[in-house]
């Protein structure tokens, strides 16, 4: 197996022990994803993806459904292998020229109003959700405004694994505003509210899917795909028009609807955000 770009911190993980097995989990055209004896979450993606957190990229682009049975053993060695790290923590990141407030809106208006007419009809977005699931995103809300963690928990419960799907749509939607939240609380110094994604993190244990808990885990410790950390920063940053949208659109590209639950949730997360701490209603809205 010959390794083309590697998460660091994964590198940085399995070379603290000796190396081990990893048993296939799940595997798809582009992806596989793996998981060792002591639980640790891997995946495989072809050299045409864009690199995930805990993962690994290949410098082939065969379909990997040929390669890999669902419950088969397989090993391999990197540590014999000249191989790049790409680190995917946020806080790697560098934004050397912030985004204007007015620019930081009408990205927002740009994300809602692509999401409302282009938007899958299986989208979060576009569905009619059942009312136990809508009275728990009402107190979603409303707990976060409180700053409440109890709160902000107790509604996640109500959210955690719904949808269908490697990982439930309500997961992703909840992913996305976590790394936008993260995000938006390194770029500003006014966000003095407690990290609600500690929260999330707790419910989502035996209430979802092993790949969806592990994305929720990796985004509460400020970890996201290469992508997601591509769009973050040009949502962030001063953007054209068109790089911005181009970023956003490679977002969408995330499993059937999974990337369109992130960046819904990722829209809800950066109105709330922008409302409360830049001035709320603004000219450009």
């Amino acid at each position: 197996m010959k390794i083309k770009l590697m998460d660091k911190k994964l590198y940085e993980e399995l070379t603290k022990e000796k190396e081990e097995s990893f048993q296939v989990h799940s595997v798809f055209k582009e992806a596989c994803n793996l998981y060792t004896p002591r639980g640790l979450w891997v995946t495989l993606v072809t050299e045409n993806r864009y690199l995930p957190p805990n993962g690994i990229k290949l410098n082939h682009s065969r379909d990997l459904r040929e390669c890999y049975r669902q419950g088969e053993l397989i090993g391999f060695s990197f540590r014999d292998q000249k191989v790049e790290r790409l680190n995917l923590s946020l806080h790697s990141q560098a934004f050397d020229q912030g985004e204007s407030k007015k620019n930081k809106s009408l990205k927002l208006e740009f994300m809602k109003a692509y999401l409302d007419l282009k938007g899958e009809a299986e989208a979060l977005g576009n569905r009619n959700l059942p009312e136990g699931v809508r009275a728990s995103l009402q107190s979603l809300e409303k707990a976060l405004a409180e700053n409440h963690s109890e709160k902000i928990k107790k509604a996640a419960k109500g959210l955690i694994g719904f949808g269908h799907g490697l990982t439930p749509s309500m997961d992703d939607y909840l992913t996305g505003r976590i790394l936008m939240w993260k995000t938006w609380r390194m770029q500003s110094p006014a966000v003095k509210e407690a990290d609600y994604s500690l929260a999330i993190k707790e419910v989502s244990k035996g209430r979802t899917t092993t790949a969806s808990e592990w994305l929720i885990h990796f985004a509460a410790e400020g970890r996201c795909s290469e992508e997601i950390m591509n769009f973050l920063h040009s949502y962030f940053s001063k953007s054209s028009g068109g790089d911005f949208e181009h970023a956003f659109k490679e977002v969408l590209r995330i499993g059937s609807t999974s990337g369109e639950d992130l960046m819904y949730g990722m829209w809800s997360e950066g109105e709330r955000l922008f409302k409360k701490y830049e001035g709320g209603s603004s000219e450009w809205e």
